[in-house]
């Protein structure tokens, strides 16, 4: 359980990364709202899997817990 709760850190710092470039890259473009409203839901997802981690959720709820939040990666169009 240690190595998915590891695992699970380098997600969410690789998560808050991306976000972090995103608002780099499209600052002050209208698009930016859109990609905050999509990354959303995974910081969200991931930090309710970091509570499961921590609560020693049983595996089966840790597993299926992030399926069904947000769009998935081939359903996010943002074009300027």
């Amino acid at each position: 359980m240690k190595l998915g709760y590891r695992q699970t850190l380098a997600l969410l710092t690789k998560s808050e990364n991306f976000a972090g470039m995103v608002r780099y890259v499209f600052d002050e473009q209208a698009v930016l709202a859109k990609w905050n409203a999509d990354l959303a839901p995974l910081s969200q997802a991931i930090a309710k899997l970091q509570s499961l981690q921590r609560n020693k959720a049983p595996q089966q709820d840790v597993k299926t817990q992030p399926a069904g939040h947000g769009p998935g990666l081939g359903e996010i169009d943002h074009q300027a």
